[in-house]
């Protein structure tokens, strides 16, 4: 039950290498259809955050660079914190 939104943030997170999420994932009970759609969405913010970001640091567009990185760290705190409620939603309804 909890593998799959655990999965889902350890994707969203900036800063994980992806390549070990994935061996790790496959050492689970995680079906593969569920894992491609949650590797597929949720790896698209990190790649589009680095390539802007990469470039905009070689390009010497260290402000813009920043505020790349800034806001995907902001989308990925608030995807925790929309987790944080969905799990108290379902622990509330489980009670």
């Amino acid at each position: 039950k909890r593998l799959y939104p655990l999965i889902t943030i350890a994707f969203l997170l900036p800063g994980p290498p992806k390549d070990v999420l994935c061996y790790v994932a496959g050492l689970t009970t995680l079906k593969l259809g569920p894992f491609i759609l949650i590797s597929s969405i949720c790896r698209l913010p990190s790649i589009v955050t680095s390539t802007v970001g990469g470039s905009a640091l070689g390009m010497g567009e260290y402000a813009f660079a920043a505020i790349a990185f800034l806001a995907a760290l902001a989308i990925s705190g608030l995807g925790l914190l929309a987790y944080r409620a969905i799990c108290r939603f379902h622990e509330r309804r489980e009670s």
